[in-house]
């Protein structure tokens, strides 16, 4: 266990060394029962979960769960190639854009905390990859670096929320606007992703309506996990596309700052992503609130910065395992 974790701190700290400081403060995220109080879960616990993708519904549903690379703690015979030369790829606040990487992709995704074959925790979800036209070698590729991958920061018990028919998921971009050009200080506007956009009842019930078969495709799955399963012991966290369709992420409004804390220049993409499992009338007014009262609501909230960062292909000590992706 200690080589793992000095093999896998090395691979964090050569990956993208211009941003290291920001990287290593890692996030803890909040569990909510809806009402009672708060608990929380360090991020350095959270970073040693696997975690896995349940691509689609159909039968026999074991088979269709994918380990994603760089996830949990690495063994000879989990399928992974080089597993300890991957960065561990979560993060509750930011999600990285290597400016060398022309498109970034996401859906919108159920995620579930699974401990010991039953489902402990809710996320609101959001799936990230680099689409095959993007990559240096024509792969898909979801383990992308650090900050890769993203993850609620706050989460709510499986059992609180998901026997409600108007539990869904919703999700948004947030676009910064100046509302006082003397001190430019800046809000935020979300506006809905996806095809269903607005604050209308038909978008709830559409949301609704494809959480239930997310939810059924879940209850399937774990009525037949058996002992032989990868997730039947030990704690991970199962994802489950809530839609097939992958959206585009804008590559738009690029602004240059200089970060004088590590003497690097920073770009940053001028937005926000939001995802929100809920069954509150309105998702959107949620990502209003702040952290106390959204304590109270029985939801889960993702909600990170898009940060453009250094090019991958430029790192002198960018790790053999990403090469395929950065080095055309």
């Amino acid at each position: 266990m200690l080589y793992f974790t000095v093999q896998r701190l090395i691979c964090t700290v050569v990956l993208l060394d211009a941003n290291l400081v920001r990287a290593l403060v890692t996030g803890n995220v909040k569990i909510v029962s809806g009402g009672g109080l708060a608990q929380f879960l360090p991020g350095s616990y959270i970073n040693t979960f696997p975690r896995w993708t349940l691509e689609n519904a159909s039968p026999p549903l074991s088979s269709n769960l994918k380990r994603l690379v760089g996830t949990g703690v690495p063994s000879h015979d989990d399928g992974i190639k080089d597993n300890q030369q991957f960065a561990v790829p979560f993060s509750v606040s930011e999600l990285w854009w290597p400016s060398d990487i022309d498109q970034i992709q996401i859906r919108p995704t159920l995620d579930v905390m699974i401990k010991s074959g039953i489902a402990a925790y809710v996320l609101a979800g959001i799936d990230v990859r680099i689409p095959p036209f993007a990559s240096g070698d024509g792969n898909e590729w979801r383990n992308f670096g650090m900050n890769s991958q993203i993850l609620a920061s706050q989460w709510v018990t499986f059992n609180s929320i998901v026997v409600d028919e108007d539990f869904r998921i919703e999700y948004f971009l947030g676009e910064k606007k100046i509302v006082n050009s003397a001190d430019e200080s800046a809000a935020v506007e979300w506006r809905p992703l996806g095809d269903d956009g607005g604050d209308g009842r038909s978008t709830c019930d559409s949301a609704s309506t494809k959480m239930f078969k997310v939810i059924q495709t879940l209850a399937e799955f774990l009525a037949n996990l058996d002992s032989s399963s990868p997730i039947a012991e030990g704690m991970h966290i199962v994802s489950i596309p809530v839609e097939d369709k992958w959206i585009n992420l804008p590559n738009t409004n690029i602004n240059t700052n200089t970060n004088t804390n590590m003497n690097t220049k920073q770009n940053e993409i001028d937005y926000k992503l939001a995802c929100v499992a809920t069954s509150e009338s309105n998702a959107k007014e949620l990502l209003s609130l702040d952290d106390d009262l959204l304590s109270l609501s029985a939801t889960s909230l993702l909600r990170v910065d898009i940060i453009s960062v250094d090019p991958g292909s430029e790192s002198e000590y960018l790790p053999d395992a990403y090469r395929p992706l950065y080095i055309k």
